[in-house]
């Protein structure tokens, strides 16, 4: 059985995590309460649950996509920490249920041990990209779009600046128009689009669902897969810089949309990205 990722983690993992597991110490010790230590949980992916002293891990599956070894893992962390159920989500996570707080340090390093992360599976942060269910197998799809969603994590996952932000931010990329990943009603949304032969995207911006459901804009009508990782670095820069941080029910990436309008978000969008490209932030040239 391999354990090869599919991406790589950050190389600060383990201490990030041995950060949370001193936090946690310091929580059972009385040293910090149970606000203080929500704040640092909730961005590493784990929710108290509805009964008292139970708690939910999420982890991020990007794409959906796991290895044998990965799915091994998970199973088994579930049957000695959790229930013994694992629980896919809608955004193509996995969650533990009824964990000990004490022992959610040692799931993560169980995940850490085959590639995988709960950080960022909650709070404000950038959470799991996502991909058509059928991406790499559907024989309508114009290119396989799973080492896109792979090299915007990879990227994503390491930077700092993507555990603060108003509100999640969610992005997906869909194989072909059908767009069955629905990233036209997420924050950014990628749909595959082939020009002059070559493989790109047309870029869907300011999508959401909920109570204030919205259908995305058009960001770009045609950007190519190199370009894939400074737009998400681009549109993720407006949105920490623009977004709502009082209201919390006004502070996804759609508001700032609706309030600035998509001529001066994209004129914003077009100087932020010579920001990024002048940053060093990578084109990606995956397969």
């Amino acid at each position: 059985m391999t354990t090869e990722p599919y991406y790589k983690l950050p190389a600060n993992t383990a201490t990030d995590i041995d950060t949370y597991a001193a936090d946690i110490t310091r929580f059972q010790n009385g040293q910090i309460d149970a606000a203080d230590l929500k704040g640092r949980r909730v961005p590493r992916g784990v929710y108290e649950q509805r009964r008292d002293g139970t708690f939910m891990v999420r982890t991020r599956i990007a794409g959906g996509a796991l290895s044998v070894a990965q799915a091994a893992a998970l199973a088994a962390a579930s049957r000695e920490f959790g229930n013994g159920m694992l629980h896919v989500t809608t955004r193509q996570d996995i969650q533990f249920h009824d964990v000990a707080i004490a022992n959610t340090p040692t799931v993560m390093r169980r995940l850490l041990d085959v590639g995988l992360s709960s950080r960022g599976g909650g709070g404000n942060t950038v959470r799991n990209i996502t991909t058509c269910q059928y991406a790499g197998t559907c024989p309508a799809e114009l290119f396989d779009v799973s080492p896109c969603a792979m090299a915007v994590t990879e990227y994503m996952i390491a930077q700092p600046n993507s555990y603060n932000l108003p509100r999640k931010y969610k992005i997906a990329f869909s194989s072909c128009p059908a767009d069955c990943s629905l990233a036209q009603v997420v924050d950014l949304g990628f749909i595959a689009a082939i020009r002059n032969d070559q493989p790109g995207f047309r870029v869907m911006v300011g999508g959401g669902m909920g109570a204030w459901s919205r259908l995305a804009d058009t960001l770009l009508e045609w950007a190519p897969t190199t370009d894939i990782i400074r737009i998400a670095e681009t549109v993720k820069r407006l949105f920490n810089e623009h977004g709502d941080r009082h209201n919390r029910h006004r502070a996804r990436l759609r508001f700032v949309v609706e309030k600035m309008g998509m001529t001066e978000f994209t004129r914003l969008f077009a100087a932020r990205y010579a920001d990024v490209v002048a940053d060093g932030v990578p084109e990606w040239h995956g397969t």
